[in-house]
C-alpha cells in the first residue's frame, strides 16, 4: 500500500480534467464493447458469460444491438433479458438464478481483467470478508481528474481543502489528503480517532502512511485526531480561515459535517466562505439546515465504491435530495421493483461501468439504491457542461449508511431475528433497526418492543455492538457509533408499514411511509 501511494505521488497529474471527461464520454460505447469482449466473452468463468449464453446473445449480437440502438437502450434490453445483477447476487450472498439455471458468483469474478496491478482494498458489508477491489494508479489518476473537475464546477478549485474523512482502515481520507496535496490546496485533515485502547493501531497506520507519502515528496497533512467526540477544534480552524478571507472546501461524510456545523453554531462562529462537499449518506433537511445556519453551503455527491463517482448536487437543487448524473464512466437507468424487507415499490438504480481502468466491469448491476431519473430543471454549471439528467429522491433501501459506514441489511438480519430473541427473549418482529436523520448527525436506533417487559438497555446495546463487530467492517462501525453516540437502544414499538407489517429494518428512505 505504501509503494502504491508513493508511486501515485510521483506520477504527474492528468492534464485538463474537463477535456479528459469529454474524451471518456465520447469513448463510452467503444470502451464498453472492449470491456465486454475482454472481461466476458473471453472469460468463460465470468458469470456474465453464462447470462449472455442463456439469453442467446453473442458478442456479434451485442455489438449489433449497441451500434444500432445506442448503448443505454441496448443495456435496458439486456436487463429485461435477465442480464443483470442484484446487489445480493454481486456480493455472493445469493446465487444467480435464470431460467432454472443456478450460477454461483463472488465479487472477484467481476474484476476488470485489464487491471493487472495496483493495491487491493476491501469494502465493508459482507458477511465474512470484504468485497476486494484492485485499484491501479491509472484509476487513481482518473479519480483525481474527476475530483478536480468537480471542484471547477463548484467554483472551489482555489479553496483551501479541509479533510473531515476517516483514518485508516477506511481509505477515502488518505485519498483526498493526497489529492489536495497534489493541488497545493491542503489545509488540514481532521478525523475521529477513537480511543487509544481501541484505535491506537489505526492511528499508527494512518500516521505511517502519511509519512510514507511525504517521503515521496508529496506533503500531505498528517491526521489530527478529534477526541471525546469534540468537533470544536475543526470548527475553530475552518472559521479562522474564513475570518482571514480564505474560502474553504470541507470534504466529509454527512454526519461529521453536521457535527462540525453544530459546533460552529454553538460557538457563534461564521462559516460563510465554506462549501461542504458531502457523501456517504443522505443529506437530510436537518443536516442542511445546520450547515446553512453557519452561512455555509452544502453540496451532496453520490459515490459507490464499486462504480465510482456517480453524481453531484448543485446550489439550484439545494432543497432537493438530488444529484446531477456525471456519466462519463457509467450508464445508469432505473427499473421498478419491490424493495426487499419492505412492501414498497421503488425505482431501483441499475449501473453499468464503462471505465477502462475501473476495478470492476459490471453490466446492469444494482446497488440497493433507489431514485427517480429526470431531466435537470436548472441551468447551473453542471447542466451547462452537459450533465442534464438528475437523480431525485435518492436513498438506500437495502443497507444501513449511518455515519457513512455501510452494513448490508442482510448482514444484520440474523442478529435481529435470531440472536437478540435467543438472548433477551421475544420473537422476530420485537427488534428493529431504524435510521433517522433529524439531528446534527444520523442515528441508528435499536427499537425493542415494550411488551418484552423490563429489558436492560445497556446489556442489549453491548450485545448488539459485539455482534456487529464480528461482521466485516463491523469493528469500524462499532467504533464510529460508540464514539459519536450515533447508536442507541430505545424501548418503543417498531415501525409498521402501511399494510401493518413489521420489517426488521426501517431505513431513512422510508420515513413517512411507516408509523410506530
Amino acid at each position: 500500500m505504501a509503494r502504491y501511494y508513493r508511486d501515485f505521488a510521483r506520477r504527474p497529474r492528468l492534464a485538463d480534467p474537463e477535456q479528459r471527461v469529454r474524451e471518456r464520454y465520447a469513448a463510452r460505447t467503444r470502451t464498453f464493447l472492449q470491456l465486454a469482449e475482454a472481461a466476458v466473452f473471453r472469460q468463460p468463468a465470468n458469470p456474465y458469460f453464462e447470462l449472455f449464453r442463456l439469453a442467446g446473445c453473442g458478442l456479434a449480437d451485442l455489438k449489433d444491438s449497441v451500434e444500432r440502438e445506442g448503448l443505454e437502450p441496448a443495456l435496458q434490453k439486456l436487463c429485461d433479458a435477465g442480464i443483470r445483477l442484484s446487489h445480493a447476487e454481486f456480493k455472493g450472498h445469493t446465487p444467480i438464478v435464470r431460467g432454472g439455471k443456478e450460477i454461483r458468483a463472488r465479487p472477484a469474478d467481476f474484476s476488470n481483467p485489464l487491471v493487472t496491478s495496483g493495491v487491493v482494498g476491501f469494502s465493508s458489508g459482507s458477511r465474512s470478508h470484504g468485497t476486494p477491489s484492485r485499484h491501479s494508479v491509472e484509476w487513481m489518476l482518473e479519480r483525481e481528474s474527476e475530483w478536480a473537475h468537480q471542484l471547477r464546477l463548484l467554483g472551489a478549485e482555489d479553496a483551501l481543502h479541509v479533510n473531515l474523512l476517516s483514518m485508516l482502515p477506511a481509505t477515502p481520507g488518505l485519498v483526498r489528503a493526497a489529492f489536495a496535496a497534489r493541488h497545493q490546496r491542503s489545509a488540514a485533515w481532521f478525523t475521529l480517532g477513537g480511543t487509544l485502547s481501541d484505535s491506537w493501531h489505526y492511528r499508527a497506520l494512518s500516521l505511517f502512511m502519511a509519512l510514507a507519502v511525504r517521503s515521496a515528496g508529496l506533503r500531505i497533512r498528517f491526521p489530527t485526531f478529534l477526541v471525546d467526540d469534540d468537533f470544536g477544534p475543526a470548527a475553530d480552524f475552518v472559521a479562522r480561515l474564513n475570518q482571514q478571507g480564505r474560502p474553504v472546501l470541507v470534504e466529509s461524510i454527512v454526519s461529521p459535517a453536521g457535527r462540525l456545523a453544530d459546533a460552529a453554531r454553538s460557538r457563534g462562529l461564521s462559516l460563510n466562505r465554506t462549501t461542504f462537499l458531502l457523501a456517504g449518506e443522505a443529506l437530510t433537511d436537518a443536516h442542511r439546515a445546520l450547515i446553512h445556519a453557519t452561512g455555509a453551503t452544502a453540496i451532496s455527491s453520490y459515490i459507490v465504491s464499486e462504480v465510482g463517482l456517480i453524481g453531484m448536487g448543485c446550489a439550484e437543487l439545494d432543497r432537493d435530495n438530488a444529484v446531477h448524473i456525471m456519466d462519463s464512466g457509467l450508464v445508469v437507468f432505473s427499473r421498478k421493483k419491490v424493495a426487499p424487507l419492505t412492501d414498497c415499490e421503488l425505482n431501483s438504480l441499475v449501473f453499468t461501468t464503462v471505465a477502462r481502468h475501473g476495478p470492476y466491469f459490471l453490466i446492469n448491476a444494482e446497488t440497493d439504491d433507489a431514485g427517480d431519473i429526470e431531466p435537470a430543471p436548472c441551468d447551473c454549471a453542471l447542466s451547462r457542461f452537459g450533465y442534464r439528467r438528475v437523480i431525485r429522491n435518492l436513498f438506500s433501501y437495502g443497507k444501513l449508511t449511518g455515519q457513512g459506514t455501510t452494513l448490508l441489511g442482510t448482514d444484520v438480519l440474523r442478529i435481529l431475528l435470531e440472536r437478540l430473541p435467543a438472548r433477551f427473549g421475544g420473537v422476530p418482529g420485537d427488534y428493529q433497526l431504524a435510521e433517522s436523520g433529524n439531528g446534527a448527525q444520523s442515528t441508528v436506533e435499536l427499537r425493542v418492543h415494550p411488551r418484552l417487559g423490563q429489558v436492560n438497555e445497556s446489556a442489549v446495546r453491548d450485545f448488539f455492538l459485539a455482534q456487529v463487530k464480528a461482521l466485516w467492517g463491523g469493528a469500524v462501525t462499532r467504533r464510529e457509533w460508540t464514539q459519536t453516540g450515533g447508536f442507541r437502544v430505545v424501548i418503543a414499538k417498531p415501525f409498521v408499514t402501511a399494510t401493518g407489517k413489521v420489517q426488521p429494518l426501517h431505513l431513512m428512505g422510508f420515513e413517512g411511509k411507516a408509523k410506530p
